[in-house]
C-alpha cells in the first residue's frame, strides 16, 4: 500500500490554500510540524 510522503501532504496543503484562499507560510505551513511526523511514522 502506498501512502503520502511529508513532501505529497504540503504540497496538497499549498494547492488547496492557493485554490480557496488562506495563507500559506513556508516551508511547510504547520505550527507544530512534528505533529504530521508522528502520524506519518504511526501510519507507516
Amino acid at each position: 500500500m502506498k501512502y503520502l510522503s511529508k513532501e505529497n501532504i504540503v504540497l496538497i496543503n499549498l494547492l488547496t490554500v492557493d485554490r480557496h484562499g488562506g495563507n500559506f507560510i513556508p516551508p511547510s505551513n504547520y505550527l507544530h510540524e512534528e505533529n504530521l511526523d508522528y502520524l506519518i511514522e504511526v501510519v507507516s
